[in-house]
């Protein structure tokens, strides 16, 4: 179940649905984004209801700038043995509005409850992301 709940977080951010993204978290849910300072965006968010402002307001964001992601690969899944932990390690790939492609490394390090995130690591690349943005 662990792999099904990450497949549907990745759904979600495919079609920039921010809402549908936060109903993936338990009430008091954590996302730790450690490396996002330099982008302007808070290291922790607690709540599902304050990562749904967080997250659809940069899938707002994302969406008026034209930008978007189009598929998540290669896909590392590690399943230990802690049966709440999955981690993954992922590239994103998207275009800027001007069609431009980009890729960005992930890790992200969940701890998955009742078919819910209780907590999500993102450790992004904030260089990436940063170059990603001011492209357009």
């Amino acid at each position: 179940m662990r792999r099904e709940v990450f497949d549907r977080a990745m759904a979600c951010v495919l079609a920039l649905d921010g809402d549908a993204y936060a109903d993936l978290f338990t009430e008091d849910g954590v996302l730790e984004l450690p490396f996002s300072s330099k982008i302007g965006l808070p290291t922790r968010v607690e709540g599902r209801e304050a990562i749904r402002t967080l997250a659809g307001a940069n899938m707002k964001r994302a969406r008026d700038a034209g930008r978007r992601m189009v598929r998540f690969d290669p896909l590392v899944v590690h399943e230990g043995v802690d049966p709440e932990v999955l981690i993954v390690e992922l590239t994103a790939h998207g275009e800027t509005a001007t069609g431009q492609p980009y890729a960005a490394p992930y890790v992200h390090v969940y701890r998955i409850r009742d078919d819910q995130i209780a907590s999500l690591r993102d450790y992004i690349s904030s260089e990436h992301v940063a170059a990603i943005v001011a492209s357009g």
